[in-house]
This record gives C-alpha cells, structure tokens and sequence, in this order.
C-alpha cells in the first residue's frame, strides 16, 4: 500500500537529485531558479517541451542550464514512454549504489497529468530502497475572474486507472473535482449523468479568496451535489485519506468513479485512489482536452504556496 507523508518546502542540498518539466507556464522554471546554486549535470533531469511552450520562457530556461552544465532532453507532451524510461535510468544510476538514502524531488507543477498521475506507481516499481521521492507543486496565479478562465474543452473521456465491475444493475456513484473551467466541468456531468453526485474541490488554505472564486464559479453544481467537498492544497496526506473515506463508504452500494479536474494535486489524488483502494468497482477517468479549443493559461508561481508530499510503497 501507498504512504504519503506532507512535506514543507525547502532548498534543495546538492546530493539531491532534481526533475523539472519547462513549458509555457512561468511557474515551469520556479523551482529550478530557486534551487539553480546546488543544480548541475549530475543531480538534475531536466525536460524541455518541443510542443506546448513558450519562447520567452524556455529560453530563460536554457541559459540557466547552460550556466549550469546541465543537459537537457526534448519532448513532446505525448513522449511520456520515453520520458519514463530516462527518469527510471537516471534515478537507478544514481541511487544504486549510493550506500546512503538519496533525495529525489520531482516538481509536477507544469507537467501534462498524463505523467504526474503515473509517476508515483511507476516510481515504486524501481524498487530501490534507499530512494525518498519528494513531489512538490508551485500554486498558479490564476486569472481573478474565473469567467476569464478559457475552456479546454473535451476530445475524449479515457479510463486512467481502477477496475469498474461492469455491472449494469449496480448503482453509480459519481465523483467529480471542480476547478475554474465551467464549460468543461459542465459538459462532463452532461456526459456522465451522474444519478449521485459528489464535487469536490481544492484550494490554497492561506488565500480564501481562491475557495470563494471556486464555490461561485461551480454554485450551481455544488448545489445539485449530494456532498460537496472542500480540501486545502497543502494537506495532500487528508486529501488521500478523505477521499478513500468517501470511496469506500460508497463501494457498499455501488461502483464509484472518479473524474478528476482542477489543481494538480487534486488529480494526482484522485487518480491515485483506485490503486489504493484496490477493490472492484473503483476507476478513475481522465478528460483529454480538445486541442483545438486549448488556449494557453501562462501561469505565474505563488511564490510563498508550494505543497509537496513524500511516498513510499508499504509493505504490509
């Protein structure tokens, strides 16, 4: 089973092992220029994406690395076999044979959650024991009014993670995170018909004006939810733990599916509860966006609101 411990940021020491993803959001390159005096080529993965960036901001990108001797790989969103393939490399050479407990921090801030979700499960399959992974997300700075968030519509509903019974005569309970983008959130419901409703929704604990945009933005949809749920980014531990409440509470009567939207580390959480829950008739869905209809939101770090998170793989 999954053990998460919260984890408060701070600086990274040169023996830790760093992985950042550089897109088009300022906040991509955060963590990198905070902790640019103990990076080089030996302690940092650094991705720079082909598809998905912006010139201003992957050229500052470059000339850190550059003043840092640090090598970096290009890919495109899509390259998450590959990408995989070089983190599991890059992580097993260096902690191997270090004979002491190596540092890992991944910071997920910028990249597609087609990865993030699956990083903690692929992570574990190294099976290296002397390896902590720390994940960190830097908070966005998001457009103040949420009806100037742009919809990113909906290409296609996948099914990312769970095993629903595919019984036709149970009931189904429907669990869905809420973010800024109405459309979207909207056509989803429209889509899945949900017969029970849960929404759910998190938002930076020292700014409660980012919980009040949220609950105005999703007024109508919080009132049609059976329970409505609200969590704070900096509590990653309870988000898993509440969530796992509410799934197993439902299980008793039915298949429940998660549908996961809003903060990153909302949809890492919720993608991840299939998994450790590991019983039938739990799944997770994930919305691919449209790409045609996808306007770029260039987010800027909330430099004092960066959460993060440790897990190991249990045993028992």
């Amino acid at each position: 089973m999954y053990l998460f411990n919260n984890k408060e940021y701070k600086t990274f020491d040169e023996a830790d092992l760093f992985i950042c993803a550089i897109g088009y959001e300022e906040r991509s390159k955060y963590l990198l220029e905070e902790n640019q005096s103990s990076r080089k080529k030996e302690n940092t993965f650094a991705i720079v994406f082909n598809d998905h960036y912006d010139e201003n901001i992957r050229s500052q990108a470059q000339k850190l690395f550059a003043s840092r001797d640090i090598t970096t790989i290009n890919v495109n969103y899509s390259d998450f076999s590959f990408v995989n393939s070089k983190i599991n490399e890059f992580i097993t050479q260096k902690c191997i044979n270090s004979g002491k407990d190596v540092i890992v921090h991944i910071d997920y801030s910028s990249m597609p959650r087609s990865w993030y979700c699956r990083f903690p499960m692929l992570l574990n399959e190294i099976k290296i024991p002397n390896c902590i992974f720390n994940f960190w997300y830097v908070s966005g700075d998001y457009p103040t009014q949420y009806s100037a968030y742009p919809s990113a519509g909906i290409e296609a509903i996948t099914a990312f993670s769970g095993r629903p019974s595919l019984m036709p005569s149970k009931n189904r309970y429907h669990i869905i995170a809420l973010g800024y983008d109405i459309v979207r959130t909207q056509a989803i419901i429209s889509i899945t018909d949900p017969s029970y409703l849960v929404s759910c929704y998190a938002y930076i604990p020292t700014n409660i004006e980012t919980k009040k945009s949220v609950e105005k933005a999703n007024e109508q949809i919080i009132d049609q939810s059976a329970l409505a749920l609200a969590l704070t980014l900096d509590n990653f531990t309870y988000m898993i733990m509440k969530l796992k409440e509410i799934v197993n509470e439902l299980l008793s009567s039915g298949d429940v599916i998660l549908i996961p939207d809003g903060p990153k580390p909302l949809i890492l959480a919720m993608s991840l509860i299939p998994n450790i829950v590991n019983r039938e008739g739990v799944s997770c869905l994930h919305v691919l966006r449209n790409e045609k209809d996808f306007n770029k939101v260039k987010v800027k770090p909330i430099k004092d609101s960066i959460y993060g998170f440790s897990i190991f793989n249990s045993k028992e």
